[in-house]
């Protein structure tokens, strides 16, 4: 009595799927939104752990031999029960719904019920592939129905107050793919109810042995890309350490420019402590303020460019607005020499022309004028 998938690759995704369920719950579950999904994708890793083959010899081992396969098999069935109410009680609060404590109670119960018949089977082993025409089938395929139905409602009603709301292009497809956990488990439902019907009356059937496969192996990978989904967090947070998250890269971009900038005006640095531990986005959001900040204290030294610099940018040969994001450059190159070699102000205010409308543009803008930076500071240099 065990899954049906391979043990080395069983095996494999277990060990790389508790970690990642270990870490998110010590340091990114905070929210009841966060602990009731821990429990969905905890419990059902603990329902894929009791049928795993590897899994199962090292328990019996560990134990003594007093946890035995059949054991282990019910216990994964309980497992399961638990995992569906925990996702019944997000869909709930997804919605902002009061729990149907009595009917959850009811369902989960029954479902927990089939777990103990089980082990009343004549032939248990053959009662799990589905081809165990007996009395207590009904129950242990029965049993499932309810809670799997209701989690099927609650997941499909989840999912559509979700596309109600409206919505990126991802969240829509978070919606969809709850919708679709839900249809999902309404078909499961009506699967096990003519599975428990057929074996219940003494009819083991092709269709009754597919419904065993299912539920025996179909949890496995469904809970595994659920682990997937789950370690997003993770995989952000370990880029964002690296520095190879998207925010991280954009930061980059505008590196040379703030460097060039604050090292002329460092009052306007932020130093508070922990900033460096602050996450990417933050980062960048701070960098386009600080140069934004050096600008504008560089604006009481920016001149009308020389003609002969003008000349050399025009030589170029560049799209007009590449052109004015060069002149810009050039023009802010030196303001900087002059508030370096300590000039004095200039009564008309020159303050670069910005054409951003939100920080995503803004950002993009800086990250063009630090593109040319280095070009910019070739020109001012030949037109000293």
């Amino acid at each position: 009595m065990h899954t049906g998938w391979p043990a080395a690759l069983s095996s494999a995704a277990l060990l790389v799927a508790w970690p990642v369920v270990v870490l998110r719950a010590l340091y990114f579950d905070r929210t009841r939104a966060d602990r009731q999904l821990a429990a969905i994708i905890g419990l059902g890793l603990v329902n894929c752990t009791l049928r795993e083959p590897n899994c199962q010899r090292l328990i019996t081992v560990a134990s003594g031999e007093h946890l035995s396969v059949l054991l282990m098999y019910q216990l994964s069935v309980v497992a399961f029960a638990a995992s569906s109410a925990a996702g019944v009680l997000f869909a709930r609060d997804g919605r902002d719904r009061p729990v149907p404590g009595i009917a959850l109670a009811v369902t989960t119960g029954l479902w927990v019920l089939s777990a103990v018949v089980l082990g009343l089977a004549d032939d248990p082993d053959a009662l799990v592939r589905g081809d165990s025409a007996e009395s207590t089938a009904l129950v242990y395929f029965g049993g499932a129905v309810p809670l799997a139905l209701l989690v099927g409602i609650e997941f499909v009603a989840l999912g559509r107050a979700g596309l109600s709301t409206g919505g990126d292009r991802i969240e829509t497809a978070l919606h969809l793919m709850v919708i679709g956990v839900g249809i999902v488990s309404v078909v499961q439902a009506v699967s096990r109810t003519v599975t428990a019907v057929l074996l219940g009356t003494g009819h083991s059937t092709a269709l009754t042995r597919l419904q065993g496969l299912v539920d025996n192996d179909l949890i496995f990978p469904t809970v595994l890309a659920g682990t997937v989904f789950y370690a997003a967090p993770l995989i952000r947070s370990g880029l964002e350490r690296v520095r190879l998250d998207g925010w991280s890269r954009r930061g980059k971009q505008l590196l040379p420019l703030w460097s060039e900038l604050t090292a002329a005006c460092p009052e306007i640095v932020h130093r508070a402590p922990g900033i460096d531990r602050a996450d990417s986005r933050y980062r960048v959001y701070r960098t386009v303020v600080e140069i934004r900040d050096c600008m504008l204290i560089l604006s009481r030294h920016t001149r009308a460019l020389p003609p002969e610099v003008r000349a050399a940018i025009a030589a170029r040969g560049m799209p007009e607005p590449e052109r004015r994001t060069l002149e810009s450059a050039v023009a802010l190159v030196f303001a900087l020499r002059a508030r370096s070699s300590g000039l004095p102000t200039v009564a008309a205010v020159g303050r670069v022309a910005s054409v951003a409308t939100d920080m995503d543009s803004e950002i993009d803008e800086l990250a063009r004028m630090a593109a040319v930076w280095p070009l910019a500071c070739g020109i001012a240099a030949r037109g000293a």
